[in-house]
C-alpha cells in the first residue's frame, strides 16, 4: 500500500526579507508623492494588486510600519491643503488623523457622562422638590430645570 503524506494545518506564510520591505516602503512613498491618492488602498490594491489581508500583514512588519505611517501622513495633507474637495475630505479625516479620532471618541464619552450625571441630578432634584417644597418654589424650580434642559439641546 502506497500512502502519500499530505501537509496538515494551514499553509505556511513567510514575511518578505527586511531589505525588500524597505525597498517596498520607499517605492510606496514615491508613488504617493507622485500620484496623490485619495486612500492608501489605491497603492496596495490597484497599483500593487495586493489583497487587504496581505496588506494588513505587511503594515505590521517593523521594517515597513514607519513607511506606512509616513504614507498616511502624506495622504492626509491632501485633505487639509485643499487638494481633496472639502465636501468629501471630512469623511476621511478620522481615518488619517488617528489622534483626532481618539479625541472625538473621548469627547463623546465625556459628553455622555455629563448628560448622564445631569439627568440624574435633575431627577433627584425633582424628586426632592415634590416631597418638601411649596408650590411657588416648585414652579420656579421647574422653570429653571426647563432652561437647563433647553441649554443642553443646543
Amino acid at each position: 500500500m502506497n500512502i502519500q503524506k499530505r501537509p496538515v494545518g494551514a499553509p505556511r506564510t513567510l514575511s518578505p526579507p527586511p531589505e525588500d520591505m524597505i525597498v517596498f516602503g520607499e517605492e510606496m512613498i514615491e508613488w504617493i508623492k507622485s500620484n496623490k491618492p485619495l486612500h492608501i488602498k489605491e497603492f496596495y490594491a490597484r497599483y500593487k494588486g495586493l489583497s487587504r489581508n496581505t496588506w494588513q500583514g505587511l503594515i505590521k512588519l517593523k521594517e515597513f510600519v514607519g513607511y506606512y505611517e509616513l504614507g498616511l501622513d502624506l495622504i492626509s495633507t491632501n485633505y487639509i491643503d485643499g487638494t481633496i474637495n472639502p465636501s468629501i475630505s471630512h469623511r476621511f479625516i478620522r481615518h488619517y488623523f488617528k489622534e483626532i479620532k481618539e479625541e472625538e471618541t473621548e469627547q463623546k464619552e465625556e459628553d455622555h457622562q455629563y448628560q448622564k450625571k445631569l439627568a440624574e441630578f435633575i431627577h433627584t432634584m425633582r424628586k426632592e422638590m415634590t416631597e418638601t417644597v411649596s408650590e411657588d418654589v416648585k414652579a420656579q424650580f421647574e422653570s429653571l430645570m426647563n432652561q437647563i434642559t433647553n441649554m443642553k439641546r443646543k
